[in-house]
């Protein structure tokens, strides 16, 4: 039986909106599973991994708790991905505070102690027989170091750490990239129509690299006012943390893209990575090139030490879920290269400062 013309575009509107729906919601789970796997949460009061404190901040729920098919995250309640510290501190304790945003965090790291820092600590505590070492993972995806060194003095009294490692570098590189459009008068790019929003899109042009990049995003740069600040900002911590008596370790930051990648090449390597700085990916390999030469310049000047991850995690799409998150292997090159830097320095609890 034939269905009236009207009937029968409205049944092809409602099969194409159920279709698309389906496919939608597909993208959704494979967007999710890539990260937690089957999502849940573990109870009630944790109901995502953040928590809005009032000061447009990124913040982690302290005591959250989210579980997947491959992925199990754990916050403790100090709000940072690591196990709660032994109160008190245990007298031949040594605590090592990590900081920075999701590299740090480490988001592909299929539970806490898997993560770069952890690894580094469970290594570190093999090889000082007679310590006991305590990791503090306070990565929080999407932080910037100004954020980082406000949750340093909020919760320095409460760990009382004895070294700090500095590994920030991406969301002060998106921002900084940014703000340089704003100083320059370059309008903000336009908010993304609803089909770019769409998760279907995201997964499709992530795995086929799809379209040409906007012509406004062709060689961008961070203006030397924003690079100034991105240096000031970490030397300000670098001091911060030196007049409370740690030891201050400077990291430099990996990525999967070669230095001398142009092209095609750059481009494939690069991938998602355009997106975060709205750069080229010949300007983003530029951008992550002369930021890691600034950290390693100025752990030089200051005397601090430096642990170089760029140089210890090869750009190899092995080492990374994406363009500067670690895959499982790259966490396992950049832990053990930590340690190499670590168990070299003076490992001895100090007298806390206030």
């Amino acid at each position: 039986m034939m269905l009236p013309p009207k009937k029968r575009w409205f049944f092809s509107a409602v099969v194409s909106i159920l279709f698309f729906g389906c496919l939608e919601s597909c993208a959704w789970w494979m967007e999710r599973r890539a990260y937690l796997g089957d999502f849940q949460t573990q109870n009630a009061s944790s109901e995502t991994l953040y928590i809005d404190l009032g000061d447009d901040r990124p913040h982690l729920r302290p005591g959250a708790e989210l579980t997947g098919k491959h992925h199990h995250i754990e916050i403790n309640s100090l709000g940072f991905r690591s196990d709660e510290l032994q109160t008190p501190k245990p007298k031949n304790g040594i605590r090592i505070w990590f900081i920075g945003g999701s590299t740090t965090f480490d988001i592909y790291a299929p539970n806490n102690h898997k993560t770069w820092p952890s690894i580094a600590g469970q290594l570190l505590d093999a090889h000082l027989t007679d310590q006991v070492v305590e990791i503090v993972n306070a990565g929080v995806p999407g932080e910037v170091i100004r954020g980082n060194r406000l949750d340093f003095e909020r919760n320095y009294a409460k760990v009382r750490p004895d070294i700090l490692v500095l590994h920030a570098g991406p969301n002060d590189l998106r921002t900084a990239a940014h703000s340089s459009d704003s100083a320059r008068g370059i309008a903000p790019e336009p908010e993304p129509g609803w089909m770019h929003k769409s998760a279907l899109y995201r997964v499709v042009s992530r795995r086929l690299q799809l379209g040409p990049i906007p012509d406004s995003w062709k060689n961008r740069a961070i203006d030397e006012y924003h690079w100034s600040r991105i240096r000031k900002d970490l030397h300000d911590f670098l001091r911060t943390a030196r007049e409370k008596g740690l030891q201050v370790v400077l990291s430099t930051h990996a990525h999967r893209a070669e230095d001398t990648a142009t092209g095609a090449r750059a481009k494939r390597q690069v991938a998602e990575g355009q997106k975060l700085l709205r750069m080229d990916a010949e300007s983003v390999i530029a951008t992550f090139l002369r930021y890691n030469t600034m950290v390693r310049e100025l752990a030089a000047q200051e005397g601090a030490p430096l642990v170089d991850l760029r140089a210890a995690v090869p750009p190899d799409t092995s080492f990374f879920g994406d363009h500067s998150h670690y895959s499982s292997a790259g966490s396992q090159r950049a832990g053990e290269a930590a340690f190499e830097l670590l168990k070299n320095l003076e490992l001895r609890p100090k007298q806390a400062v206030n």
